[in-house]
Formats: C-alpha cells, structure tokens, sequence
C-alpha cells in the first residue's frame, strides 16, 4: 500500500516538473522571439495539466506564473505608458482565460468522477453495483493467479425483509438496506469491497483473507448486523454463505455461483446462519 501512495506521488511530482518546464521553456522561446509572436494560448497546456493534476488552486498558481512568465518579453524596455498599459490589458485578459482554462478542467474531472461513481454505485445503499463487484472479481482472480493468495466471497441476504417492506413500506426497508451497508463497512478492512448484489442480497470480496480469517470475519459481521437490527427493533436476520479460495475457477460467475448457492443452502437449512466452505488447491 504504501509502495502504490509512493508511486502514485513519484507520477504527480513528474507531471508537476513537466508543467513548470513547459511554462519555462514556452517563456524562453517567447523572450527569443523579442515578443513580436504570441505565444500566450500555449500556456494553456501546463495550467490545464496543473488543474487536472492537483486541483484548482495549483491550476490558478499556474496561471499567474503563466501570465507574469508570459507578458514579461514584451514589458522588457518598454518606456511608453500607453504601450505599457496595453501589456498589461492583454496580461488581464490572458489571466482571465487561464484562470477559466483551470476552473473548467477541474470541473470536469469532478463531473468525470462523479459519474464513475455513479456507474458503480448503487444509489439506495452506496455499496458497489453488480457490475463493479464483478469487474473487482475479476481483478481478484488475475491477482490471485499471479500472486496465489487465497481471497473469500461472501454472500449475504436479509431474512424477512419482505415483512418489513410490506407492513412497514418501502422507506423502512430502504433504511434497513443502508444500516446493514453501513454496519458491513464499519467491521471491514478498507480494502474489502461491500456491494448490492439487488434486492436484499449483498455481496462481499474480502482480498487475502484465508478460511481462519472468514471465520472470524464473518461471525463478528454476523454479531454486529443482528445487534443493528436489535437496536431498531425489526426482525430482520441473516442467511451468509461464506467460500475461500485457495484455487479460482475460470469465471467470476462460478465464484459468485458457489457463494450464492451455499447462501441459499443456509435459508433451506433454517435461516440466520452463516456457512463456510473452502476450495482446496
């Protein structure tokens, strides 16, 4: 983890050096000029690339020293006051444009990432969707065969939810869905992933994580969701089919098949239990 922060800095230090030498370089090759060429609209990469990186203050930084670095070949010698105000008009206006150049990059890479979110969040619970669950499986499963550590899956469905729903309305059940989402991120690791699988089932990719792990995951996750329950007073519990790897099948649908059907096997088998199963190397 903190080899990737490391690399992850080491990147944004190397873009941020590329940036001010862009800025650099574009105001020699405008002092070269004797400022006769405008060169001023280049300057619109290293701001843009300041805002995108590191946000919308580097960006604006960016665009004065952009602005100062950029009016500076044409002020050079420069004796006349009405020339000077003309400078100083056009360092105004190319302020401003960089200064826009950085608020709207910013802004859309905020819209940007809000929409992943969205195509990977569920919107009633916030845990993952079904298809970002799948996509971090299958992330699961390339790790898994590079590295061959074990990771567990578990399925997870709520015990007469339909009771609550139909004596209590859908705003009720809508409240139970986002406790036990909330409860689930609560006792687990932030490198565990909580998604809504649809409905009342949720679904829980717990990376490096072996069978003695699972165990006492999930019989503590067992504990803290029938105590939230307790709290508001509904009778709501907890069917889990909990599976291991030490060895993946080809697909993501066969790794969520094997943990849905061991689920189900826990409703059949009398309900508000959870059951353990490990696939051998």
């Amino acid at each position: 983890m903190q080899s990737t922060i490391g690399s992850i800095k080491t990147h944004r230090l190397w873009y941020l050096a590329v940036g001010v030498l862009a800025v650099v370089l574009i105001g020699l090759i405008d002092r070269h000029s004797g400022g006769q060429s405008s060169f001023m609209l280049l300057y619109l990469f290293p701001v843009s690339l300041s805002a995108w990186l590191y946000g919308r203050l580097c960006g604006l930084i960016t665009a004065v020293a952009s602005t100062v670095i950029g009016i500076l070949p044409a002020a050079v010698g420069v004796a006349q006051s009405a020339t000077q105000h003309r400078i100083m008009a056009d360092g105004m206006i190319a302020l401003a444009v960089f200064a826009m150049a950085a608020f709207w990059v910013t802004r859309l890479k905020r819209t940007i990432r809000n929409e992943q979110l969205l195509a990977r969040t569920d919107y009633t619970t916030g845990a993952v969707n079904t298809r970002y669950f799948h996509d971090l499986t299958e992330m699961e499963i390339r790790r898994f065969r590079r590295y061959q550590h074990p990771f567990t899956v578990a399925f997870i469905d709520l015990d007469n939810f339909k009771v609550v729903n139909d004596s209590l309305g859908h705003q009720a059940g809508d409240d139970v869905l986002r406790i036990v989402t909330q409860t689930l991120r609560m006792n687990l690791r932030d490198t565990d992933t909580v998604a809504r699988m649809g409905g009342d089932e949720f679904a829980l990719l717990l990376p490096e994580t072996g069978e003695e792990e699972a165990h006492s995951v999930l019989s503590h996750l067992q504990g803290h969701l029938l105590a939230a329950m307790r709290k508001i007073k509904l009778p709501v519990t907890f069917s889990v089919g909990v599976v291991t790897y030490h060895a993946v099948p080809d697909t993501v649908e066969e790794i969520v098949r094997r943990a849905d059907d061991l689920m189900y096997s826990v409703k059949r088998g009398g309900k508000n239990r959870v059951a353990f199963n490990v696939v051998a190397a």
